[in-house]
C-alpha cells in the first residue's frame, strides 16, 4: 500500500513537462516582460530582458498564449520542449490616464485644469551618491 502511494506521486509528477523558449518582435529584437500563459489555466510566466521564458505545463501538447502591451496576442502549440515565438506589433493605442490628488483617475481631456506630464527619463533619473 505504501509503495503504491509513492508510485502514484511519481506518475503524477511525470505528467508535467517544462517548455522553454524565446519571444521576439517583428524586427527580431527580444520581447521583454511579455506574458506566456498555458491555455485554459492560470499557469503563467513572463519573459526576461532577453525574451527567454520557461514554464512547467500539465499537458504533453499544451497551447501557449503569448501576450504583451504593444503586441498582438498569439497562441502557439507547444509540442516540443523548445518554442520560438515572433510577435506582431499591435495596432491598439493606450489611453492616457491622469491620477488626481485624491487618487481618482480621469482622462486628461475631462479635467478643467492643467496637468503635469512626467516622462520615463525623469522617473529613472537618480542623484549621484557620494
Amino acid at each position: 500500500m505504501f509503495l503504491m502511494l509513492i508510485f502514484s506521486g511519481i506518475l503524477a509528477y511525470g505528467q508535467t513537462k517544462t517548455i522553454s523558449g524565446q519571444v521576439r518582435d517583428a524586427q527580431g529584437n527580444p520581447a521583454k516582460f511579455v506574458t506566456v500563459t498555458e491555455s485554459g489555466t492560470t499557469n503563467a510566466t513572463t519573459t526576461d530582458e532577453n525574451g527567454n521564458f520557461s514554464i512547467r505545463v500539465k499537458q504533453s501538447a499544451a497551447a501557449l498564449v503569448v501576450s504583451g502591451v504593444g503586441y498582438e496576442t498569439q497562441t502557439v502549440n507547444a509540442t516540443g520542449s523548445n518554442v520560438s515565438v515572433t510577435l506582431k506589433q499591435g495596432t491598439t493605442e493606450l489611453a492616457a490616464v491622469v491620477v488626481t490628488a485624491l487618487g481618482v483617475q480621469r482622462q486628461a481631456k475631462e479635467l478643467g485644469y492643467s496637468t503635469a506630464k512626467v516622462k520615463a527619463p525623469e522617473l529613472t533619473q537618480a542623484k549621484v551618491v557620494n
